[in-house]
């Protein structure tokens, strides 16, 4: 099981670094202004740092989204697969929360820039 989880670490390692890149490029974009100068580049790093602690404490949900199955069974209300539900809907989540905190960085970040 150690090894398990060592490798799974190492493997998803690079799901750290887009984490952090595509929190870090949200926050640039809504940040800009657009006279065409320079993002607020405290509210870019503050993302940074959030999209990697994002990548950390979220990286088994990337497991289950990535080696997801079938299971055969379809929800009567709308005919997902449940295996949808149980795997790829809890990673979709995840995302979500990084994009919502890089935009609330972002809008953190854009009243700061003008004081």
């Amino acid at each position: 099981m150690y090894w398990l989880i060592l490798f799974s670490l190492v493997g998803v390692g690079g799901w750290l670094l887009r984490s952090r890149l595509l929190a870090a490029a949200v926050t640039a974009l809504l940040t800009r202004p657009l006279t065409g100068a320079r993002p607020a580049r405290l509210a870019v790093l503050v993302s940074a740092a959030g999209g990697l602690a994002w990548g950390l404490s979220f990286w088994e949900y990337l497991l289950l989204y990535l080696n997801r199955v079938a299971t055969g069974i379809s929800d009567p209300l709308f005919g997902q697969d449940t295996g949808f539900y149980l795997f790829a809907l809890p990673f979709y989540q995840k995302l979500h929360g990084l994009l919502l905190y890089a935009s609330g960085v972002a809008l953190g970040g854009c009243p700061a820039r003008h004081l």
